[in-house]
């Protein structure tokens, strides 16, 4: 199993070759570069972006999306073909790591960064980790961690996963408090 310790390994700096050797590879709409290698940075210190470009890779929802933007190469089935042309504009390559364009849909998410790292299926469970178990998550419930993860991630269903996540969570429904206000049964009161 992979860790992400895996892709993001200290001793592997490629922050310097990433902003002077960059290749561009992105959705028609995506026209913004330059704004996003910037931000990009962010998500690139000290990171081995050789494991995340093969996880994405090896994902098989991943790989439909790389190969289009990459080569032009639509799946045969024309379902899936008619969705990652829909889907395509919201992705861009950058040195073939692929990343998402987010859309601020409210007030609450109009300032997180606009381009987020797409995960993998397999890292997603350890991202939910990190942003939700760790003492820097600290459990703190479904929107919370949304917005936590929404912040620099994307993978497909974002929102059922993370919220099938937090309800799981053991801890967390062991100390959520309950907003439902509990009568006390009626005793018949007896005189003697």
């Amino acid at each position: 199993m992979n860790s992400l310790n895996d892709p993001y390994d200290a001793d592997t700096d490629e922050s310097d070759s990433y902003v002077h050797n960059r290749k561009k590879k992105f959705g028609r709409n995506n026209q913004n570069v330059e704004q996003l290698a910037n931000t990009l940075r962010d998500f690139q210190v000290g990171a081995n972006t050789s494991n995340i470009k093969k996880l994405q890779r090896k994902d098989s929802d991943l790989k439909k999306i790389i190969a289009y933007l990459e080569d032009d190469v639509l799946p045969d089935s024309q379902k899936e073909s008619r969705r990652i042309l829909l889907e395509s504009c919201d992705f861009i390559l950058v040195d073939d790591v692929l990343y998402h364009r987010r859309k601020a849909k409210s007030e609450r998410t109009k300032n997180m960064s606009e381009f987020q790292l797409v995960i993998p299926k397999q890292l997603i469970s350890q991202i939910l980790k990190i942003t939700h178990d760790s003492p820097l998550g600290g459990h703190s419930g479904i929107q919370n961690t949304l917005d936590s993860v929404r912040e620099r991630y994307y993978f497909a269903r974002m929102g059922k996963i993370i919220s099938e996540y937090v309800q799981s969570c053991h801890e967390c429904q062991s100390r959520k408090v309950s907003n439902l206000k509990t009568k006390a049964k009626i005793v018949a009161l007896s005189y003697s």
